[in-house]
């Protein structure tokens, strides 16, 4: 006679299944997000992982994006994928016009991004030379390649008007104008 017998099998969780860790930057404009670095990871199948968001520049993490996904557990096909959205930091800029005309702030600029050429301000008895980094007037701003990097204040360059005056004597000696 023969007894039945039951095997049970033996499971080992497999190590070393890998899984991906996405970062995301949003755009300099409008609302999308680039995909700007993978993370390649390991662990192992049934375990529950956690990753720590990076640190960007410029950059912070946004914790209520509706695909973020900071934890999940390790499938064994390798399909576990966490994904991180970061979004940039927004910045004011702000215009010292010396003088002149006042020129209202910019804000909610995000980094990175260039600013327009805003109205450009009026002060009597001056023309206007341009926006510059610093009081000093060293380094003109450039419209069209720098970047915020963070809140700034742009400062206005005046040159004074210069006037020629001739003088009409009127058939007279030239007049001495001492």
């Amino acid at each position: 006679m023969r007894a039945n017998i039951t095997l049970y099998a033996k499971w080992t969780a497999q190590s070393n299944i890998a899984y991906k860790v996405e970062h995301y930057q949003q755009s300099v404009t409008g609302t999308t997000y680039t995909l700007t670095v993978t993370d390649n990871l390991v662990g192992t199948t049934g375990e529950t992982v956690s990753v720590t968001p990076r640190t960007y520049t410029g950059f912070t993490e946004n914790t209520t994006h509706p695909d973020r996904v900071p934890s999940g557990t390790v499938l064994a096909d390798g399909s576990l994928v966490l994904k991180f959205y970061y979004d940039r930091n927004t910045h004011t800029v702000s215009f010292n016009s010396n003088g002149g005309s006042a020129v209202s702030p910019i804000t909610g600029v995000r980094y990175g991004a260039t600013i327009g050429v805003p109205i450009p301000p009026t002060r009597t008895g001056y023309d206007f030379d341009g926006w510059y980094k610093e009081a000093a007037h060293t380094n003109p701003w450039n419209f069209s390649t720098d970047t915020i990097t963070a809140d700034i204040t742009l400062y206005a360059k005046w040159d004074p008007k210069s006037y020629t005056v001739t003088f009409n004597s009127n058939g007279g000696g030239t007049p001495n104008p001492y």
